[in-house]
Protein backbone atom coordinates (compact mmCIF):
# COMPACT_ATOMS: atom_id res chain seq x y z
CA UNK A 1 0.00 0.00 0.00
CA UNK A 2 3.14 2.64 1.00
CA UNK A 3 4.24 2.28 -2.67
CA UNK A 4 0.86 3.02 -4.35
CA UNK A 5 1.14 6.31 -1.97
CA UNK A 6 4.28 6.54 -3.48
CA UNK A 7 3.44 6.42 -7.04
CA UNK A 8 0.40 8.55 -6.56
CA UNK A 9 2.52 11.13 -5.35
CA UNK A 10 5.43 10.98 -7.81
CA UNK A 11 2.46 11.37 -10.66
CA UNK A 12 0.98 14.34 -8.36
CA UNK A 13 4.51 16.22 -8.19
CA UNK A 14 5.17 15.18 -12.08
CA UNK A 15 1.33 16.54 -13.14
CA UNK A 16 1.97 19.70 -11.10
CA UNK A 17 5.76 20.27 -12.12
CA UNK A 18 4.35 20.10 -16.06
CA UNK A 19 1.62 22.53 -15.41
CA UNK A 20 4.10 24.84 -14.02
CA UNK A 21 5.98 24.47 -17.00
CA UNK A 22 3.66 24.74 -19.31
CA UNK A 23 2.03 28.07 -17.62
CA UNK A 24 5.66 29.64 -17.53
CA UNK A 25 6.02 29.42 -20.85
CA UNK A 26 2.53 30.72 -21.87
CA UNK A 27 3.82 33.75 -19.63
CA UNK A 28 6.42 33.98 -21.01
CA UNK A 29 5.19 34.24 -24.07
CA UNK A 30 2.77 36.43 -23.23
CA UNK A 31 5.80 38.92 -22.60
CA UNK A 32 7.76 38.31 -25.62
CA UNK A 33 4.90 39.48 -27.59
CA UNK A 34 4.03 42.51 -25.89
CA UNK A 35 7.96 43.66 -26.33
CA UNK A 36 7.80 42.30 -29.85
CA UNK A 37 4.45 43.05 -31.33
CA UNK A 38 5.95 41.71 -35.23
CA UNK A 39 7.75 38.92 -34.73
CA UNK A 40 5.31 36.92 -36.98
CA UNK A 41 6.65 39.21 -39.30
CA UNK A 42 10.15 37.64 -38.89
CA UNK A 43 8.75 34.28 -39.54
CA UNK A 44 7.49 35.50 -42.48
CA UNK A 45 3.81 35.22 -42.13
CA UNK A 46 2.57 38.72 -44.22
CA UNK A 47 -1.29 37.62 -43.01
CA UNK A 48 -0.48 37.82 -39.02
CA UNK A 49 1.25 40.89 -39.88
CA UNK A 50 -0.23 42.97 -42.56
CA UNK A 51 -4.12 41.46 -41.59
CA UNK A 52 -6.31 41.33 -38.94
CA UNK A 53 -9.04 39.36 -38.01
CA UNK A 54 -12.09 40.13 -39.96
CA UNK A 55 -15.42 37.92 -39.13
CA UNK A 56 -16.55 38.24 -42.73
CA UNK A 57 -13.66 37.77 -44.39
CA UNK A 58 -11.26 35.70 -42.03
CA UNK A 59 -8.69 38.17 -42.23
CA UNK A 60 -8.34 41.35 -43.74
CA UNK A 61 -5.54 44.39 -44.80
CA UNK A 62 -4.87 46.45 -41.70
CA UNK A 63 -5.34 49.98 -42.65
CA UNK A 64 -2.42 53.06 -42.66
CA UNK A 65 0.21 50.38 -41.92
CA UNK A 66 4.20 49.88 -43.11
CA UNK A 67 6.11 47.07 -41.77
CA UNK A 68 8.53 45.08 -43.88
CA UNK A 69 7.90 41.71 -44.70
CA UNK A 70 10.81 39.36 -44.09
CA UNK A 71 11.00 35.38 -45.95
CA UNK A 72 12.34 33.33 -48.27
CA UNK A 73 15.75 35.42 -48.80
CA UNK A 74 13.93 38.95 -49.12
CA UNK A 75 13.55 41.65 -46.56
CA UNK A 76 10.92 44.14 -48.45
CA UNK A 77 9.20 47.41 -46.70
CA UNK A 78 5.67 47.01 -47.71
CA UNK A 79 2.54 49.67 -46.74
CA UNK A 80 -0.89 49.51 -47.18
CA UNK A 81 -2.72 53.04 -47.51
CA UNK A 82 -5.76 54.53 -45.51
CA UNK A 83 -7.94 51.49 -47.47
CA UNK A 84 -5.38 48.70 -46.30
CA UNK A 85 -4.78 48.18 -49.97
CA UNK A 86 -1.35 48.04 -51.34
CA UNK A 87 -1.62 51.76 -53.52
CA UNK A 88 -0.62 55.41 -52.83
CA UNK A 89 -2.10 57.57 -50.24
CA UNK A 90 -3.15 59.43 -52.33
CA UNK A 91 -6.00 57.27 -53.91
CA UNK A 92 -9.29 58.04 -53.10
CA UNK A 93 -13.09 56.62 -53.51
CA UNK A 94 -14.06 58.94 -56.24
CA UNK A 95 -12.31 59.22 -59.30
CA UNK A 96 -10.99 62.89 -59.84
CA UNK A 97 -7.85 62.26 -62.74
CA UNK A 98 -10.97 61.17 -65.16
CA UNK A 99 -8.53 58.31 -66.08
CA UNK A 100 -10.51 54.75 -66.37
CA UNK A 101 -9.62 52.99 -63.50
CA UNK A 102 -9.55 49.13 -62.92
CA UNK A 103 -9.84 47.15 -60.08
CA UNK A 104 -7.19 44.44 -59.77
CA UNK A 105 -8.80 41.55 -57.30
CA UNK A 106 -6.44 38.47 -56.53
CA UNK A 107 -4.19 37.11 -53.79
CA UNK A 108 -0.28 37.51 -52.91
CA UNK A 109 0.46 37.54 -56.66
CA UNK A 110 -1.34 40.58 -57.08
CA UNK A 111 -0.73 41.83 -53.54
CA UNK A 112 2.69 41.71 -54.31
CA UNK A 113 4.48 39.00 -52.36
CA UNK A 114 8.21 39.60 -52.48
CA UNK A 115 8.65 42.48 -54.17
CA UNK A 116 8.57 46.24 -53.10
CA UNK A 117 5.70 48.63 -53.01
CA UNK A 118 7.22 49.80 -56.52
CA UNK A 119 7.32 46.98 -58.44
CA UNK A 120 4.11 45.26 -57.79
CA UNK A 121 2.41 45.01 -61.29
CA UNK A 122 -0.52 47.44 -60.42
CA UNK A 123 1.67 50.20 -59.86
CA UNK A 124 3.28 50.05 -63.34
CA UNK A 125 2.45 53.68 -65.15
CA UNK A 126 -0.53 53.41 -67.46
CA UNK A 127 -1.27 56.97 -67.25
CA UNK A 128 -0.40 57.54 -71.02
CA UNK A 129 -3.20 54.83 -71.97
CA UNK A 130 -5.24 56.78 -69.60
CA UNK A 131 -5.68 53.87 -67.29
CA UNK A 132 -4.96 53.43 -63.33
CA UNK A 133 -4.98 50.17 -61.95
CA UNK A 134 -5.92 49.76 -58.11
CA UNK A 135 -4.14 46.92 -56.30
CA UNK A 136 -6.85 45.08 -54.30
CA UNK A 137 -4.66 41.77 -53.73
CA UNK A 138 -4.61 40.22 -50.64
CA UNK A 139 -2.40 37.67 -49.80
CA UNK A 140 -3.68 33.82 -48.98
CA UNK A 141 -7.68 35.17 -50.43
CA UNK A 142 -9.93 32.92 -52.64
CA UNK A 143 -11.85 34.23 -54.77
CA UNK A 144 -14.72 33.74 -52.31
CA UNK A 145 -12.71 36.23 -50.13
CA UNK A 146 -11.81 38.38 -53.47
CA UNK A 147 -15.84 38.82 -54.21
CA UNK A 148 -16.80 39.54 -50.34
CA UNK A 149 -13.92 42.11 -50.37
CA UNK A 150 -15.45 43.67 -53.40
CA UNK A 151 -18.80 43.60 -52.54
CA UNK A 152 -17.45 45.35 -48.62
CA UNK A 153 -15.12 47.93 -50.07
CA UNK A 154 -14.54 47.50 -53.99
CA UNK A 155 -17.93 48.66 -55.26
CA UNK A 156 -17.12 51.93 -53.38
CA UNK A 157 -14.77 52.98 -55.70
CA UNK A 158 -15.36 54.58 -58.91
CA UNK A 159 -13.99 51.88 -61.40
CA UNK A 160 -15.35 51.05 -64.85
CA UNK A 161 -13.96 47.58 -64.91
CA UNK A 162 -12.62 45.22 -62.34
CA UNK A 163 -10.13 42.24 -63.05
CA UNK A 164 -9.85 39.25 -61.49
CA UNK A 165 -6.66 37.24 -61.41
CA UNK A 166 -6.69 33.45 -60.69
CA UNK A 167 -4.23 31.77 -59.17
CA UNK A 168 -4.44 28.09 -60.69
CA UNK A 169 -1.61 27.34 -57.95
CA UNK A 170 -3.87 27.96 -55.16
CA UNK A 171 -7.11 29.58 -55.83
CA UNK A 172 -8.94 26.09 -55.84
CA UNK A 173 -7.74 25.08 -53.12
CA UNK A 174 -8.77 28.08 -51.10
CA UNK A 175 -11.95 27.76 -52.41
CA UNK A 176 -12.62 24.10 -51.44
CA UNK A 177 -10.42 23.76 -47.94
CA UNK A 178 -10.08 25.29 -45.00
CA UNK A 179 -7.18 26.88 -45.23
CA UNK A 180 -8.84 30.36 -46.49
CA UNK A 181 -9.82 30.23 -42.66
CA UNK A 182 -6.79 29.93 -40.90
CA UNK A 183 -5.48 33.01 -40.24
Amino acid sequence: MKSFSRAKAFAFTLIAQVLTLLVLLGLVEGVFRMLNPDYDLRGGNERRFFCVFDSVLGWTPKTNFTGVHEKDGFSIPVHQNQFGLRASDNLLRENPTGKRRIIVMGDSYVWGYGVGDADVFTELDMSRYGVELINFGVSGYGTDQEYLLYEKMGKDFSAEEVILVITPYNDFMNNCGTESIRL
